[in-house]
C-alpha cells in the first residue's frame, strides 16, 4: 500500500514537472520570425543627431509601427514580424524622407543611418496662417469653448514652442498618454493620483498612473477611429487642439460620437 502511494506521489510530481517544463518552453521560445530595425537620424549638413523625429514602418502603405527618436538620435523597433517594409521619417523643420523597400529574413537586424535635410520655414507665411487659423477656430466654436473644462492649444501656442511631430505636441498635454510601437500610435486619457507615502524630496515621483482609458479622436470635428492618422499631420498645419479628459466634460454636440469613457481629443487643421 505504501509503495502504491509513493508511486502515485511520484507520478503526480513527474506530471507536474512536465507541465511546468512545457510552460517554460512555451513562454521562453523566441519568435523565430521576429526582427530588429534600429538606427540613427542625423542632420545631413552637420552630422548631428536629430531628436524627436518620427520614424514610421510602412507595410504596403499602411502604418505597421511607429517610434520617436531619442535624445541620442536613435530609434528601435523590436519583434518586427514583417519581411518587407518602407521607412518614413518626419520632423518639423526638415524635409520628410522615404527610404526604399527593405527585405529582411529570419533573425535579421537592420541598422540604418537616416540623413535629413533642413527645410526653410518662412516666418511671413506663419503670421498669415495665424490670423487665418484664428478666424477658422472662431467659426468652429473653439474660441467660445476654450474657457471651459478642457485643455486648449492654439496655433500660436504650438508655434511658440515648436514640436517635431504632432505626437510630441500631444504628449505635452497633461493627462494624455501616447504609446508608440507595433501597431502604430495609440492615444489614451490617463488618470493620475498622488502617492502619499513618499518623502517630500521625492515629490517628482508622487504622481502615479492609475488608469488609461480609450480616447475618442476627432479631426476637424469628424470622428477618426484610426489614431495613426496623427503621424501624417504636420505641426504647422494644426490650427488648434482641444482635450477633454472625461466623457462628462466633452462638448454636448459630440457626446453621441464617443467610443469610450476616456473623453476626447479634437484636432483642428488648415482647410
Amino acid at each position: 500500500m505504501k509503495n502504491r502511494a509513493t508511486a502515485k506521489k511520484f507520478w503526480s510530481f513527474e506530471k507536474l514537472s512536465v507541465i511546468v517544463l512545457s510552460l517554460i518552453i512555451f513562454f521562453s521560445t523566441p519568435n523565430l520570425n521576429a526582427k530588429t530595425v534600429m538606427g540613427i537620424v542625423i542632420d545631413k549638413a552637420t552630422g548631428k543627431p536629430i531628436m524627436e523625429a518620427l520614424v514610421i514602418l510602412l507595410e504596403k502603405e499602411k502604418i505597421y509601427a511607429t517610434a520617436i527618436v531619442n535624445t541620442a538620435g536613435m530609434f528601435f523597433f523590436t519583434n518586427v514580424e514583417i519581411e518587407e517594409f518602407d521607412i518614413w521619417t518626419r520632423r518639423m523643420g526638415y524635409a520628410q524622407i522615404r527610404t526604399g523597400s527593405f527585405q529582411l529574413t529570419k533573425l535579421d537586424i537592420l541598422n540604418l543611418v537616416i540623413k535629413m535635410e533642413a527645410a526653410d520655414i518662412i516666418m511671413s507665411e506663419i503670421v498669415v496662417d495665424e490670423k487665418a487659423m484664428e478666424a477658422y477656430l472662431d467659426k468652429v466654436g473653439f474660441e467660445s469653448r476654450k474657457h471651459g473644462l478642457g485643455k486648449y492649444l492654439t496655433y500660436k501656442d504650438i508655434m511658440n514652442k515648436p514640436h517635431a511631430t504632432v505626437p510630441s505636441i500631444i504628449k505635452n498635454i497633461p493627462n494624455i498618454i501616447v504609446r508608440e510601437g507595433i501597431g502604430g500610435t495609440k492615444i489614451y486619457s490617463g488618470r493620475y493620483e498622488w502617492q502619499a507615502d513618499l518623502m517630500p524630496e521625492d515629490a517628482n515621483k508622487q504622481v502615479i498612473l492609475r488608469t488609461a482609458d480609450g480616447l475618442s479622436l476627432f479631426i476637424n470635428g469628424i470622428y477618426e477611429p484610426e489614431h495613426n492618422i496623427i503621424n501624417v499631420l504636420d505641426p504647422q498645419d494644426i490650427a488648434g487642439i482641444e482635450f477633454y479628459a472625461s466623457s462628462r466634460t466633452v462638448p454636448m454636440q459630440y457626446e453621441g460620437y464617443l467610443r469610450g469613457k476616456g473623453g476626447a481629443l479634437f484636432i483642428w487643421t488648415k482647410k
